[in-house]
């Protein structure tokens, strides 16, 4: 710890809060799928595909609706179920939709790319319920059990957007359906983007740069959140011996 000042100490505690809750490095503050899959994202998206006729894929909403009506959850499955149809049928608080394997194969290399199959988990040991989401959030989870808390804010939307972009037909409409409901938060939550720094001034002490900046929403515990990677290159400094 020779020649780490005051300073540096303080940078490195401040590390550790970050990795506590589960924020990762990012190149930048802007929310971009990887280019390529991770190794992991790509072993589960394989797995997957081996099982594509069984794929389903489910949004679920837990929070308070709008008005006497809640926002909308969103159920697509290869496999016939009962009373699942071809979608786009009217107004239902769960759009159901059954889907063809080729759209199965696209969604999933979608979440291989944009973050999910690195980080949703499988539930807990059945004697050990989970506690119930924060709510409004939204759960997206998949046939093999994996699921994620996408939270409640802009981020949350932007990754919705995604998906929605691999959608096709009905699966499409019902998404869009799912999406105007949030018509107002997105305007809310755009504006308030706006209305912040692209990044944050950054801080220098000591001859290091330290420049932080969150997307203004809520996040759950172990969701990757993208920070400054001049905070990786100033920890990297200040355990560097002088």
């Amino acid at each position: 710890m020779k020649g780490i000042t005051m300073w540096k100490i303080m940078v490195l505690v401040v590390g550790v809060i970050l990795a506590g809750t589960g924020l990762a490095w990012a190149e930048s503050p802007a929310t971009a799928p990887a280019s390529q899959p991770s190794k992991l994202a790509t072993e589960r998206a394989e797995a997957l595909k081996k099982d594509i006729k069984n794929f389903t894929l489910s949004l679920n909403y837990y929070g308070k609706g709008k008005g006497n009506l809640p926002l909308n959850s969103l159920f697509l499955s290869v496999p016939a179920w009962p009373g699942i149809g071809t979608g786009a049928g009217g107004w239902s608080p769960l759009l159901r939709v059954q889907i063809t394997e080729d759209q199965a194969k696209k969604i999933i290399d979608c979440l291989a790319t944009e973050g999910f199959l690195d980080r949703a988990e499988l539930p807990g040991p059945t004697s050990q319920p989970a506690a119930p989401p924060k709510v409004p959030v939204y759960l997206l989870s998949l046939s093999n059990g994996l699921q994620e808390d996408i939270g409640w804010g802009l981020p949350m939307l932007q990754r919705l957007d995604g998906l929605r972009k691999v959608l096709e037909g009905n699966a499409a409409k019902d998404m869009d359906t799912l999406l105007e409901r949030m018509a107002g938060e997105r305007k809310e939550w755009t504006k308030a983007a706006a209305t912040q720094p692209a990044s944050s001034k950054p801080v220098v002490k000591d001859g290091l740069q330290v420049t932080v900046a969150l997307p203004n929403a809520t996040f759950a515990a172990k969701r990757a959140v993208e920070v400054h990677r001049a905070v990786q290159e100033c920890f990297r400094q200040a355990l560097r011996p002088r």
